[in-house]
């Protein structure tokens, strides 16, 4: 009888696609050790995106969930999923924050990293395979099922099974989150790869397509070793095939699993009772999912575009979407669509056919990739398209990785260790969220000596803007900190000590190399200022978020400057739920205070003042959607404030 062995998503991908990273670990504590002993391969259980979605819309810290989860599953290897040099973020890493996450990843209770790089470029998976080996972890490498027109067999992905292979990975691991991996594809695809390398190899197909379970069956009459599978009220839609039917089959066709069906059922019974309780949704296998399997787009995506598309109330031209980005990954060279480079994609798609700008370019983070800061393309790309929106920059040698320098000691020298390693590294993958971090991980009676803040941008060059000390400093420990951030992906820092305070900053003209993804808010045009005077009425007064009022003014009405949105998305008033606003009706704010953000594609664009005065209203509701250029809240430069 052959052995497929079962690996469990549900805390990880399964709630990802279905649940948005919204289910707490400590709600499903009764059930960790039942999960230990149903007899799994692995579980994995941490790392993706659900590593933002903890900090972001649980206020949790990921490092903590990870103790949690080690310290009640004891037999059962623990998986982590990382995008190569993203880790788990949106922004390439330094190696030495890559070394340094791994690292702590490892002393936490991880086991198996199973690794993959949004390109498909086993060169940038070589050092994460090499660090995860170093803290005696095993690998397990992806191979991201990417169509591409010229190449049916798929014979890119045999070749990165080989080249992993020569990496030393343990196991591979064929990722179709397209589901376009069929029953008739996936039998010869596997007979190859046999006589190519000698690893077992895992199966991760998403239900999208509604293929996945007939995959799967075909897989295991294949010799596919082990395959990925979710609970059932986190399974099928975007999300995975069932274990409770991926076990059965299996069974009733000789193979044997090591799963215990009786606990499988106690977990789907617990799972079914928290989905309910929130209401939280169950996955569905949608006419708009078939449709996207077929335009070679993830369910995981298309949830993301249709979501953007209702709040915008253009729904009906989900189609017309999904035709563009089918348009813009060929014109790129057969890009995948996965990870935060897919994100990308599908927000330049709808940009392209709702922005009514008369020309569209091609955003910051498509431009590196154009360039090649992230690896080689799949296929051919088209190059005079490409010219023709925006213009191929000077293609760049090496990896974007070679331009980021060391900055883990300096950072970690700088906080004094007032944090530990773990939360460090969240501040530096996710700096908009320090302030809610700083909730997450200190009591309300704790204080602070020290305070570092990292803001994450592509590299520039630096400039100090602000410099104080009430005692001497040393210029070589100056030359120390602004060394380290040359061509880092930190843009401005600031530390704190007893009586001396220091804020580099980097100049706001973007480096050729890397563009800033968002466009600056630009000064008010006299009919802007005059459309803005025109919304307050004369003497009208202004409740501040401290309970006084802002007396407006006819002089304070000639100075009114509205702050409009930079690009199409949603207004929020604060970096995540619960947090305090930005900016209150009364608050000063100087140039480069931040604002709000505008969420797009879930990537949240900072919007920040421009001039000195004060926020005298606030014209959008947090959380409602907002067009290009449209008047998010005036500032008025001079403001009588009366309490």
């Amino acid at each position: 009888m052959s052995a497929i062995s079962i690996i469990d998503t549900t805390l990880l991908d399964a709630q990802e696609a279905l649940w948005a990273g919204r289910l707490e670990i400590e709600e499903v504590e009764p059930i960790l050790e039942s999960l230990d002993m149903t007899g799994y391969g692995a579980l994995q259980v941490w790392g993706g995106e659900s590593y933002e979605a903890s900090l972001r819309k649980l206020g949790v810290d990921p490092w903590q969930t990870l103790r949690f989860i080690k310290a009640r599953i004891k037999r059962t290897p623990l998986q982590a999923f990382l995008r190569s040099y993203f880790l788990v973020g949106r922004i390439p890493c330094s190696l030495d924050i890559i070394a340094k996450f791994i690292e702590q990843a490892a002393a936490n209770g991880i086991d198996i990293f199973r690794i993959y790089d949004p390109l498909n470029n086993w060169e940038n998976m070589q050092w994460p395979i090499k660090l995860a080996h170093s803290n005696n972890c095993s690998v397990q490498g992806v191979m991201l099922v990417n169509p591409i027109p010229e190449d049916p067999q798929f014979e890119h992905l045999l070749i990165m099974a080989e080249r992993l292979a020569t990496a030393g990975v343990e196991t591979l691991c064929l990722m179709d989150c397209l589901g376009v991996m069929t029953p008739h594809k996936i039998k010869p695809f596997l007979a190859e790869l046999r006589k190519r390398v000698d690893l077992p190899c895992n199966l991760h197909i998403r239900y999208g397509g509604a293929v996945a379970l007939a995959t799967c069956l075909s897989a295991a009459e294949a010799g596919i070793e082990s395959i990925d599978t979710a609970a059932a009220p986190l399974s099928f839609g975007p999300s995975l095939p069932p274990v409770e039917t991926v076990s059965h089959c299996l069974r009733d066709g000789g193979f044997e699993t090591g799963i215990d069906p009786h606990r499988i059922f106690n977990t789907t019974d617990f799972l079914e009772e928290i989905r309910r309780k929130h209401n939280f949704p169950r996955g569905l296998t949608k006419i708009s999912s078939l449709r996207a399997a077929e335009f070679g787009i993830p369910a995981t995506l298309l949830a993301e575009i249709e979501a953007e598309l209702a709040a915008r109330g253009k729904i009906d031209l989900l189609l017309p979407v999904l035709a563009q980005i089918r348009f813009l990954r060929q014109k790129l060279g057969c890009l995948p669509l996965v990870g935060p480079l897919g994100s990308d994609v599908a927000k330049q798609a709808l940009d392209d056919l709702l922005d009514d700008s008369p020309s569209r370019l091609l955003s910051a983070s498509l431009q590196n990739y154009v360039r090649g800061l992230y690896g080689d393309s799949p296929a051919v790309m088209d190059e005079s398209w490409v010219q023709s929106v925006g213009g191929r920059l000077q293609p760049v040698t090496g990896n974007i990785v070679d331009y980021l320098p060391f900055q883990w000691e300096t950072l970690a020298i700088a906080s004094e260790h007032s944090i530990d390693s773990g939360q460090l590294l969240s501040r530096i993958l996710f700096p908009e969220l320090a302030p809610m971090m700083e909730r997450v991980h200190l009591s309300a009676d704790e204080k602070r000596d020290e305070e570092v803040s990292v803001v994450h941008q592509p590299p520039s060059v630096e400039e100090v803007t602000d410099l104080e000390a009430e005692e001497e400093m040393k210029i070589d420990e100056i030359k120390e900190i602004l060394s380290s951030l040359q061509g880092s992906g930190v843009t401005e820092f600031a530390l704190e000590s007893g009586g001396f305070k220091i804020k580099v900053k980097r100049s706001e003209e973007a480096d050729s190399r890397l563009l800033s993804p968002n466009p600056p808010v630009s000064s008010a045009t006299q009919e802007e200022k005059q459309s803005a005077a025109a919304a307050i009425d004369s003497g009208k007064s202004k409740t501040t978020g401290g309970g006084g009022q802002i007396r407006i003014t006819d002089e304070t009405k000639s100075n009114l400057v509205p702050v409009t949105a930079p690009i199409v998305g949603r207004f929020y008033r604060s970096a995540a739920p619960g947090n305090p606003p930005f900016v209150e009706v009364g608050t000063r704010v100087s140039p480069g205070d931040t604002l709000c953000i505008v969420e797009a594609m879930k990537v949240m664009n900072e919007v920040a003042a421009e001039i000195e005065g004060m926020v005298v209203e606030i014209l959008v509701e947090n959380g409602k959607a907002v067009e290009y250029g449209q008047p998010l809240m005036l500032i008025a430069q001079e403001v009588t404030a009366v309490v």
